[in-house]
């Protein structure tokens, strides 16, 4: 994890000076790497400190300690020690255990596969449940166990063991959505989230404080879609008018999915353009060069250990992609 001083809009309204100061980051963290043996740091001299230690798990419940303790900073998105073994790129492994209902077999396979596991045996057990065995790139399964709680609804068992280093496996995959981005420093509004229910999920809750630039949800309506959105509207036809049989018909419903997000959940969910801004009082999301307008996001693709014809037909392939989606966007613009 790469750990430098906050920036965000909101830096210094909920700690002191003291504990937002990069100075006062490196000594904590230099008398925390003196009792624990699995931290390592670099950079302690430069404006980015980088974290290594045993996995997110690790590392988020020293930061939770700083957090608690008073300390404000911001996280980048974590990623995984390469080592070179026998002159060849190689990544950790896990070995993972998911145990679940036997009706879910065929859709978490298809979630291991996409996370490019190695999946071994499925055994059958009693009760109409299954226990599966697989490998996978720690790489790839940041947000594994949440996908795994949502399938199979809190239900399934999972556990996973380190495996050990090997080849880097061929696509770096990142998420497909967007995400949902105020345009507004203020107050939610439960009305407000009502409206763009249909946008996605949202990270926060009706009556929290949000800034310019915050991420609130994350945009499932069009992929890759980075959206600026107005959380903070009011209702502003509240009044003593008098109501009519169809008011009811009229009125906007108050459905909306929202989740407040844990900082194991930022964590994996954030990407290479995005940060986690940490407080005592909260734990926030934010796209550092917001300009207030749609964007979308791109997705980083890296070919790794292919053969070389195959890497030369799937880099023309993305140009060839490339090219006609920009010349499709240009023909609509002129037709509107």
């Amino acid at each position: 994890l790469r750990l430098r001083k906050t920036e965000a809009p909101w830096k210094g309204k909920e700690t002191t000076d003291n504990f937002s100061l990069l100075p006062h980051i490196v000594k904590r963290l230099e008398r925390e790497a003196m009792v624990n043996s699995a931290l390592r740091l670099e950079g302690l001299n430069t404006p980015e400190i980088t974290l290594m230690g045993r996995g997110v798990l690790h590392l988020s419940v020293i930061l939770e300690d700083m957090r608690r303790e008073g300390y404000e900073f911001e996280i980048a998105a974590p990623s995984v020690l390469m080592k070179t073994i026998d002159g060849e790129l190689c990544e950790p492994y896990e070995f993972i255990s998911l145990e679940y209902k036997e009706s879910l077999t065929s859709d978490i396979v298809a979630l291991l596969s996409q996370k490019m596991a190695d999946i071994g045996d499925i055994k059958q057990l009693s009760g109409g449940r299954v226990i599966c065995e697989c490998s996978m790139p720690v790489r790839l399964m940041s947000n594994l166990p949440t996908l795994f709680n949502t399938m199979t609804k809190g239900d399934g068992v999972f556990n996973h063991v380190f495996d050990g280093y090997k080849p880097l496996c061929a696509l770096e995959t990142e998420r497909d959505t967007g995400a949902l981005i105020s345009v507004d420093t203020n107050i939610v509004e439960e009305y407000s989230l009502a409206g763009h229910n249909n946008q996605g999920r949202f990270f926060i809750l009706p009556g929290d404080e949000v800034h310019y630039g915050q991420i609130v949800g994350e945009n499932t309506k069009t992929k890759l879609q980075n959206l600026g959105i107005n959380v903070c509207k009011k209702n502003e036809q509240q009044g003593g008018m008098r109501a009519n049989a169809t008011d009811g018909a009229k009125k906007r419903q108050i459905i909306y999915s929202a989740q407040r997000f844990t900082f194991e959940d930022c964590v994996s969910w954030v990407c290479d353009d995005e940060l986690i801004t940490v407080t005592p009082k909260s734990i926030r999301m934010r796209k550092p060069k917001f300009s207030g307008k749609t964007s979308m996001r791109s997705m980083t693709l890296s070919l790794i250990h292919i053969s070389e014809p195959t890497r030369l037909l799937s880099i023309s392939y993305a140009v060839f992609c490339l090219k006609k989606k920009k010349k499709n966007k240009i023909l609509h613009t002129k037709e509107y």
